[in-house]
């Protein structure tokens, strides 16, 4: 490296530098920068990928949430059929039971006799 550099080349441009201490601050600075901002242009396509990855995957999964959820309750609710038909059997159940029950008091009305 020494051979690449004349050492009055060096010794100028840290004078003009400040010293130094300012020249090889700012070579350090001009590197830092330089290393971010090769990190920032590689990582920018990556992090956006996945960006949208789980934003896919979010909007996805809501969807088929929203979806089963949707068919839980569809599956618990009856139809107006249904509902109607449900009726009519607990209506005939219940006069069925009612006339039981006023068949035996007579009957057993009849036997206390």
């Amino acid at each position: 490296m020494a051979k690449n550099w004349d050492y009055a080349q060096m010794a100028k441009k840290a004078s003009e530098a400040g010293g130094p201490d300012a020249w090889i601050n700012s070579i350090k600075k001009a590197a830092y920068s330089s290393g971010v901002s090769d990190t920032k242009n590689k990582l920018v396509l990556p992090l956006l990928l996945a960006g949208a990855g789980m934003g896919t995957i979010g909007v996805i999964g809501y969807q088929k949430i929203k979806s089963w959820v949707g068919n839980k309750k569809a599956e618990k609710q009856l139809t107006k059929q249904e509902a109607v038909e449900a009726e009519k059997f607990l209506k005939k159940e219940l006069n069925d039971v009612l006339e039981n029950f006023e068949n035996e008091n007579i009957i057993e009305f009849d036997d206390a006799q």
